[in-house]
């Protein structure tokens, strides 16, 4: 008699939500999983400003699959082109793929809002190559500042004050003064401008934490725009509207970053599936599309409500990954015919890093800020590290972190000469 053929899940992505679900599947001896990603690697998007300003490798950030994927995955190294979701297949150049259960575990899009000029002029950092590109740009720049006269700072322009936008303005305003040194040029040359929409930065975020963020921002000397819209961009300029106001200002610069947010994936939104905010596929309880319930969508390609309020929940790494786990013990409880509850997020917390030496956000209860928050978030990274590769993965990169934890020995070397000076200074006052 032959055996019993499995049932095969396919999924669609291996960033955090398709990665979890991968490898929470592959514990379970009953189902065929599948794996389709454009590319070998699995991104760490948490690290990407980073990379972008030349703080750390960039392709330390790009751990190969191989490493990461239990053996008894199916990895494809394919690009996914559709969906027909009634004959249940998945569309790629590599051929077509069956499936029984399919998880959409695909990456965002940057969404745009329809701003003149700023899809043709504007960076974006969403990948590998959008970082490169950031990169190339601003050592070209530099190098092309070094021999030119100008009698105001070189504006550097972020569109959006969200997560990403403010760690990539910290980043580049304390990365600026190292490269000022290393192209000669002098200590004001440049200047980071932080446009946000919105009435403040990290709209959405609790008045403490904008609060620490908005600090942070003006020590290290970036020019924050709040309730200011990019109107209109060009080859080598940007306009800058207030909100309500008519006039719009016009600064001179080829250099705008722009990270203003997310929409889903092309495939997402031209798939027929029901469609929300973002673009995103509309979901039950169980992370299921309306249409189709074989068919789970997860992380920014999904519009998930949390049940106990009804709110729709943020898009993050974080809840992207619990997602993929959550989807997968769905589709194994319904292969074994056992009842899973329905999805509740949980945050275990939030941080968001302020450059080297400082962070803001949440761990659990705790409002936490400066080191101890940089510290926590720099924990946070190698946890998940251990948790998808182990002890070696995370020694693997230690080359990575190490940038991090001589950073914090600087700072804590500087604070202790400071206190000295200060204990002598008191000494010399009291004999006096």
């Amino acid at each position: 008699m032959a055996p019993e053929k499995k049932p095969t899940v396919v999924i669609a992505g291996a960033g955090y939500a398709g990665l979890a679900a991968a490898r929470a599947l592959a514990r379970e001896k009953n189902v065929r999983v599948v794996l389709i990603n454009k590319h070998a690697y699995h991104l760490l998007q948490f690290q990407l400003h980073e990379a972008a300003v030349n703080k750390i490798d960039m392709e330390t950030l790009a751990l190969p699959l191989s490493r990461v994927l239990p053996r008894e995955v199916e990895f494809v190294k394919a690009q996914i082109t559709g969906f027909d979701f009634k004959a249940r297949l998945v569309h790629t150049d590599h051929g077509d793929f069956h499936y029984d259960r399919l998880i959409i575990a695909l990456g965002s899009q940057p969404a745009t809002f329809n701003i003149p000029g700023l899809n043709e002029h504007a960076l974006m950092l969403k990948s590998l190559a959008n970082a490169r590109t950031i990169r190339g740009h601003l050592e070209m720049t530099l190098s092309l500042l070094k021999s030119a006269t100008r009698s105001t700072p070189y504006p550097i322009v972020i569109g959006g004050g969200g997560i990403t936008g403010v760690e990539l303005a910290t980043e580049l305003a304390e990365g600026l003064q190292g490269l000022e040194r290393q192209y000669d040029l002098d200590r004001r040359a440049i200047k980071v401008v932080l446009v946000e929409a919105a009435s403040s930065v990290l709209p959405g975020f609790d008045q403490k934490t904008i609060g620490e963020a908005a600090r942070v921002l003006r020590k290290l000397g970036v020019d924050v725009r709040t309730s200011t819209a990019i109107a209109r961009v060009e080859a080598d300029r940007v306009w800058l509207k207030p909100i309500g106001s008519d006039q719009a200002e016009e600064i001179i610069t080829p250099t705008l970053i722009w990270t203003g947010g997310v929409r889903a994936n092309a495939l997402v939104l031209n798939s027929g599936l029901t469609l929300g905010e973002r673009g995103a596929a509309v979901v039950d309880e169980y992370l299921r599309s309306l249409d189709y319930p074989e068919v789970s969508v997860v992380g920014d390609n999904a519009v998930v409500r949390d049940p106990r309020n009804g709110q729709v929940v943020i898009p993050c790494g974080q809840l992207a990954a619990q997602q993929g786990k959550y989807a997968a013990k769905q589709i194994d409880g319904d292969f074994k015919g056992a009842v899973v509850p329905p999805y509740l997020p949980h945050l275990d917390g939030l941080l968001i890093s302020l450059g080297s030496y400082a962070g803001v956000g949440t761990v659990g209860p705790m409002w936490v800020r400066q080191l101890i928050a940089r510290v926590m978030k720099i924990g946070a990274e190698v946890r998940y590290l251990f948790n998808i590769g182990g002890v070696s993965l995370v020694l693997a990169r230690g080359l990575l972190l190490r940038h991090e934890v001589v950073a914090v020995m600087r700072w804590l070397r500087r604070t202790k000469r400071a206190g000295r000076k200060t204990e002598h200074k008191g000494q010399g006052n009291a004999v006096a």
